[in-house]
C-alpha cells in the first residue's frame, strides 16, 4: 500500500548543500523526515505529496555549526607569520566545529603565547561571533614559536613560526 514506503511523501532541503531527507511512516498517518546537515546555514525545506508541495512549502531550517571542535580551529594573519619589532602587530583565530563550519558566538578560551628571544602571551579577544583578534607587541628581533591552545590542547597549525624584523627607523 502507499504507506508501505514514504506515502507519496519527498522532502529536499536546499541551501549550502542541496540534501534528500529520508521519510519514515511512524504510523496511524504520521510521517517522519531524517535528514542530517554537515554545512551550517539557512536551508529550505521543500516536501511535497505526489507532485505538489504542501501548504506551507517551503519551510525555513537554519542549521547552527555544532560544538568548537580544537583540531578544526584555525589561525590567520599577516602577523602569524612576521612582525616588525616595537610594531603592533595582529592575526585572528577562527572558531569551528567537527565539519568546518565557523562558530556563531563566542565563548571559548584561547591563549596565546609566544616564545623566542623573548617570551610573553598576546592579548586574546572574543569578537562575539566565533573569531577571536589577537595583537602583540615584541621588542626583539628574532624567530618565534607562536603557540595558540584551546583549554590545554593545540590547534592544527601550532605551533606557528613567526619571524620579527628590525622596525622603520626615524632620523
Amino acid at each position: 500500500s502507499w504507506v508501505d514506503s514514504n506515502g507519496g511523501f519527498s522532502c529536499v532541503l536546499t541551501g549550502p548543500v542541496t540534501i534528500t531527507a529520508d521519510v519514515v511512516y511512524q504510523g496511524a498517518g504520521i510521517f517522519v523526515f531524517f535528514y542530517k546537515p554537515l554545512l551550517a546555514g539557512t536551508y529550505l525545506a521543500s516536501v511535497r505529496l505526489g507532485a505538489g508541495d504542501i501548504p506551507g512549502s517551503p519551510f525555513d531550517s537554519v542549521v547552527e555549526p555544532g560544538k568548537t571542535l580544537t583540531a578544526a580551529c584555525t589561525a590567520s594573519g599577516l602577523g602569524l607569520l612576521c612582525a616588525h619589532a616595537g610594531v603592533e602587530a595582529a592575526f585572528s583565530i577562527t572558531a569551528r566545529d567537527e565539519h568546518g563550519n565557523q562558530r556563531s558566538q563566542g565563548g571559548d578560551q584561547f591563549d596565546v603565547g609566544l616564545t623566542g628571544p623573548v617570551c610573553f602571551n598576546a592579548d586574546v579577544t572574543d569578537m562575539n561571533n566565533g573569531t577571536y583578534a589577537v595583537k602583540y607587541n615584541t621588542i626583539m628581533c628574532g624567530d618565534y614559536f607562536v603557540n595558540i591552545r584551546r583549554d590545554g590542547t593545540p590547534i592544527t597549525g601550532s605551533p606557528f613560526v613567526l619571524s620579527v624584523v628590525a622596525g622603520k627607523t626615524h632620523g
